[in-house]
């Protein structure tokens, strides 16, 4: 299956989640609708969440650096060049 297929499918099946709509209210459009809630609380979210899954892996994986080996090997993984281009690969 295309990477494009399972974004869609993954689209699909969150479209009934109360996140959904949050994640694509810019905070401009709750300064107008106070009852919206805008993507950059789950922005918030999902920052931390994927901090800490990468420091769990980098932990994991790499026990013998050191606690700022670990974190400039961090910075460099979650940066968004990084990110970037592993959204271009998978799609």
């Amino acid at each position: 299956m295309k990477p494009a297929n399972n974004i869609n499918k993954i689209i699909e099946s969150l479209k009934g989640s109360p996140y959904f709509q949050p994640a694509f209210t810019h905070s401009s459009y709750c300064n107008e609708e106070k009852s919206a809630v805008s993507y950059e609380v789950l922005e918030f979210l999902g920052d931390s969440i994927l901090n800490f899954h990468t420091s769990l892996f980098i932990y994991r994986a790499f026990p013998e650096y050191s606690e700022g080996e670990m974190s400039k090997m961090k910075q460099l993984m979650v940066q968004e060049s990084t990110l970037a281009s592993l959204g271009r690969v998978i799609g």
